[in-house]
């Protein structure tokens, strides 16, 4: 499977899903080590109430808050509360809620965003863009960057930052090597 990964204009690396295949495809590669902590801490008898309150101070509080794992248990104990299951039906009941919301973004918007912590959307605009045949977030940095000016009388430059063609809106090439270059930094900055 191909992935296609999109910068955001505000910052930020992106998965760009816009069918169901894909979104399985995700969830088979990730759920594992997402859920896996917290199945850990529910297998481990941790309370996510009781941890904050033995909690020895305001900062360990806001490490716990922090979390992810943390926040998945937090999470899990509510929708267990609300449907009045066992915690692990509540992780499962948790999981199925958020499928269904990342279905109806695909089918409202086109497509759904996921950032590598997992957090979706489906409201991003974008002009950077790259595929990749392994689900690897970008994290390019300069020693990433090439700048190619074609033989034979190639009067442009061009960016390159590792897989990707850097663009400026429709823009994909420039005039000198320093305005190339400043466009490449701008993009390296946007991460």
């Amino acid at each position: 499977m191909e992935y296609l990964f999109v910068l955001s204009d505000k910052g930020g690396w992106w998965l760009k899903i816009d069918s169901v295949k894909q979104l399985e495809d995700y969830h088979k590669k990730t759920d594992e080590a997402r859920y896996e902590a917290t199945l850990d801490r529910i297998l481990h008898g941790e309370d996510p109430y009781e941890l904050l309150e033995k909690a020895p101070d305001i900062k360990e509080r806001i490490r716990l808050m922090e979390d992810p794992s943390f926040k998945f248990l937090q999470a899990a104990y509510l929708k267990a509360g609300q449907l009045n299951c066992s915690v692990l039906d509540g992780v499962r009941a948790f999981k199925i809620e958020a499928g269904m919301h990342e279905l109806r973004l695909i089918k409202q918007s086109g497509a759904v965003y996921f950032n590598s912590s997992g957090g979706c959307t489906s409201d991003l605009s974008y002009t950077q863009f790259c595929r990749r045949k392994e689900l690897i977030f970008p994290d390019f940095t300069e020693k990433d960057l090439r700048y190619v000016r074609y033989p034979n009388g190639g009067r442009h430059w061009y960016v390159f930052i590792g897989d990707m063609q850097v663009k400026d809106g429709m823009r994909s090439k420039w005039n000198t090597r320093e305005e190339a270059e400043r466009i490449a930094k701008k993009v390296l900055n946007a991460q």
